[in-house]
């Protein structure tokens, strides 16, 4: 079976405000994958989903990639990345996992293989 978990996730901002709602985001995940350790077998496939790009610019980690690494997590698909002069890789790998841009416009709006 398929079994999915993630967050909306955040950017990593100046602000205080940003900063609150960044941690809490990274602690969202981190409920989310407990939860998905609980409740999947091992022969499920597991996919996690993220709003925002989870790692850093310059493809750097984060709170939220060391978590997927931690939880042996490999494909996170994520999109908020918008128009065409976008220079993100669809396809990006840290540590063991895959991370897939899915935006529609960056895409072309056509469906993207992940598994």
């Amino acid at each position: 079976k398929l079994v999915i978990c993630g967050t909306r996730g955040w950017f990593v901002g100046s602000s205080e405000q940003d900063k609150k709602i960044y941690h809490r985001e990274v602690e969202r995940l981190k409920l989310s994958l407990q939860s998905l350790k609980k409740q999947a077998s091992p022969n499920d496939i597991i996919l996690a989903m993220s709003h925002y790009p989870p790692y850093g610019a310059q493809v750097s980690k984060t709170p939220f990639t060391d978590l997927y690494t931690e939880y042996g997590i490999q494909t996170v698909v994520y999109g908020h990345l918008h128009g065409t002069h976008n220079r993100t890789p669809q396809k990006v790998q840290i540590d063991n996992t895959q991370y897939i841009l899915t935006s529609c416009d960056l895409v072309g709006h056509k469906l993207v293989e992940i598994f």
